[in-house]
């Protein structure tokens, strides 16, 4: 029977595991863009969400190895293509409203149910193909069915392709319910295709169960050997994310930054799972400890502008060595097919435990990007080739070279002088580089040594100052230079004060001092005719410090550390001496706006757009709709777009344009560079009539904001990179 051959086996199999794999890692994007308007930009809500899939996706593969395990190819096919007819009742796929709260904040709870009852099934069903293929693919009798891990390198092929393609060819070009149906289209195709692969399965597992030769079944792996893979799987994952973490430190988190250290983490595990034989074990040796004292390198610089693409090569290019490296010692220690699902099952354990250190416990424990040099140690392990065992006298050999080592390193700043200095940093890389020779004939030493001198040196140099915490929009520093205290969240300043009015009403500094856009707005609003003002945006309160005792203020911050840092006099004076009283509503601005009653304000200034990461959904015809809900007739809508990434200025005339709204802008330079006091901005402005600009715009810099951007961002549709400098 011709539809029986072997050799269409594989014909059939990699392009299912292909397509299961591409809806996999589209659907994750696509459905967060379909709730961004109903749960807001919260970090925490995006944390949530991407435990939600981790979770789902180790559920996926443990229903994968019993449903193997428990039942005859014949039940496991009807029971997952049973599944797959139940997913598609959840498609096209849509937000349950009935699980928001009337709030302004989404819980945990709201947002499980939402991604739970919203693409909870269809994404089971996805997560449970890889290692359901494969076993399938064992029993087909195809090329190579005894050892099918191949398929896993179709599978991340699949991923890859699907992660650049939906920012960079999809999204540009169809809104998020066409790619909805397109990828609904996808779904049921792929449940053709699943049954083809099961009917083969399943009639030449009769062949196989018929034939005279009792199959030899592997003893099943003692828990060393499964610990082992967590391990290799949860270096890489946690490595990625330190990187791109510290990536997004130091230049920024404009879009293709995520991007490439996950796609290069999917061409690892495509490189490794080929079954090509590549970096022998001497080369090894050589590649890991180079990679980790480079990494430990780049992770020490720190405002070193002059060498931030140069720092970003060192993270990409050490970051894809290590993963190829684990996920190649991964593929080696792989078991036979008989024990397929349960590889997958620990190796998307790992996989799920070095996302939840970085996302969760780093983001939670520490102040800064700890995680990067922990992770770093942590790698050093694969100095070990897991043959040999320590020993006590390798345990102290490490102890003593590696103290010997760190004393040296410490010392250096003493000779050299500052602990960031790019000389010294040189001279500590090559310590450790020094000490990985001398231990070059002990893998266990030299992977022990190496970690304690990672740690060491890396606290130990750790910059000073005023204040420094994290929360889960990232690292929140605030420095004194040169007589003006910065607050910087990542690599954006977001405020100053001059240290010397300590206790008294600040002058506003930066972006809204009074000589800028913002300043000569919120001036000519000092007037008995302007009562009410909405800021969305807090910063250090700069704008708090134009207010007027006859008017009514209302505050909001998405960030509580934000509110915290702005209200505590020990750091900021802006609110404690002009606004103290006013409230701050905390949580998503959209989500807040939509619930209160409508405000009436004379002003809605709207400042959320000149960090790295852009919330789209602020952006939007519906939010700025939203926006002109709140304000009386002859209010004006102020927003900030200065960015470093994006021109902002062109979706926003073409909104404005649709809206019938008079648009404004203007860009502002200092006249003299006075360093962080007076700093240049792009600001637009919006209203319903022209008299309403006249109320506030004094000055003949403004300018109409036409633009010949064809594209109306909606909840539905938007396309950053199309607005990149």
């Amino acid at each position: 029977m011709a539809f029986n051959r072997p050799h269409i086996s594989k014909i059939v199999f990699i392009p299912t595991i292909f397509l299961s794999a591409g809806l996999l890692f589209f659907v994750q994007p696509l459905f967060a863009k379909l709730v961004l308007p109903f749960v807001g930009g919260s970090s925490s809500v995006w944390t949530t969400a991407m435990l939600f899939f981790q979770t789902v996706l180790l559920l996926g593969y443990i229903y994968a190895h019993l449903s193997t395990k428990y039942l005859s190819v014949f039940w496991q096919i009807a029971l997952h293509i049973g599944l797959w007819a139940v997913a598609l009742l959840f498609v096209p796929l849509s937000v349950n409203t009935n699980w928001i709260a009337d709030t302004s904040s989404i819980s945990t709870t709201n947002t499980l149910l939402i991604f739970a009852t919203g693409v909870g099934l269809p994404f089971a069903v996805l997560s449970a193909n890889a290692p359901l293929i494969q076993k399938w693919y064992s029993r087909s009798g195809g090329p190579s069915a005894d050892d099918p891990y191949f398929l896993y390198s179709a599978s991340n092929l699949g991923s890859l392709i699907a992660l650049l393609a939906f920012p960079l060819i999809v999204e540009p070009l169809l809104g998020a319910r066409m790619i909805g149906l397109i990828w609904t289209a996808g779904f049921v195709i792929l449940g053709g295709m699943l049954f083809w692969s099961g009917r083969l399965a399943k009639l030449n597992n009769v062949t196989r169960e018929q034939s005279s030769i009792a199959p030899q079944i592997e003893p099943a792996p003692n828990n060393i050997r499964r610990l082992y893979w967590i391990i290799l799987a949860a270096i890489p994952s946690s490595l990625m994310l330190a990187v791109t973490s510290k990536i997004s430190a130091d230049i920024g988190s404009f879009p293709l930054v995520w991007i490439i250290p996950l796609a290069l983490y999917l061409v690892s595990f495509i490189i490794a799972f080929s079954g090509r034989h590549f970096l022998s074990a001497e080369r090894q040796a050589v590649i890991i400890p180079a990679c980790l004292i480079f990494l430990l390198f780049a992770t020490r610089i720190e405002g070193i502008s002059a060498v931030g693409w140069t720092n970003f090569l060192i993270l990409i290019v050490t970051f894809f060595l290590l993963a190829i490296i684990a996920h190649k010692r991964l593929y080696d220690a792989r078991p036979s097919e008989d024990h397929l699902t349960q590889f997958y099952i620990f190796m998307s354990l790992g996989g799920a435990l070095g996302g939840f250190f970085n996302s969760i416990i780093a983001t939670h424990m520490f102040n800064d990007i700890h995680e990067v040099p922990i992770v770093i140690a942590a790698a050093s392990i694969l100095i070990w080739n897991g043959k040999t065992k320590p020993t006590l006298t390798d345990m102290i050999r490490a102890i003593v070279f590696g103290g010997i080592a760190i004393l040296v390193a410490l010392l250096l700043p003493k000779f050299i002088g500052d602990t960031l200095a790019q000389p010294n940093l040189i001279a500590v890389t090559f310590v450790g580089f020094l000490l990985v020779f001398i231990l070059k004939n002990s893998a266990w030493q030299s992977a022990i040594s190496l970690a304690l001198f990672v740690l060491v040196t890396y606290f130990a140099a750790q910059p000073n100052h005023v204040y420094q915490t994290r929360s889960v929009f990232g690292v929140h520093r605030i420095v004194d230079n040169d007589g003006v205290r910065e607050y910087f969240n990542g690599t954006t300043l977001h405020g100053a004060e001059r240290i010397s009015e300590k206790g008294s009403r600040p002058t506003p500094l930066t972006y809204y001092h009074p000589n800028g856009p913002m300043g000569r707005i919120m001036l000519a609003a000092q007037t008995q005719e302007t009562t009410s003002i909405g800021i969305v945006g807090l910063g250090v309160g700069s704008l708090a410090c134009y207010r007027q005792p006859h008017q009514n203020w209302d505050l909001y911050e998405i960030d509580p550390v934000v509110d915290d840092i702005a209200r505590n006099p020990n750091l900021f004076n802006f609110v404690d001496q002009c606004a103290a009283d006013i409230p701050t509503h905390i949580g998503d601005a959209r989500l807040v706006l939509a619930k209160q009653t409508p405000k009436n304000f004379d002003i809605l200034l709207i400042d959320a757009f000149s960090s790295d990461a852009i919330p789209v959904h602020l952006i939007t015809k519906e939010a700025i709709e939203l926006y002109l809900s709140h304000m009386n007739d002859n209010g004006i809508l102020v927003m900030h777009i200065s960015n470093r990434y994006f021109a902002l200025q062109k979706p926003l005339s073409k909104i404005a344009s649709e809206l019938g709204l008079i648009a404004l802008g203007t860009r502002y330079a200092p006249a003299t560079n006075a360093k962080n006091v007076d700093q240049a901005s792009a600001v637009a402005i919006f209203a319903r009539n022209q008299s309403a600009i006249e109320r506030f715009v004094k000055d003949d810099t403004w300018r109409s904001m036409t633009s010949d951007y064809r594209h109306l961002w909606t909840d539905d549709y938007s396309n950053l990179l199309s607005t990149l400098r």
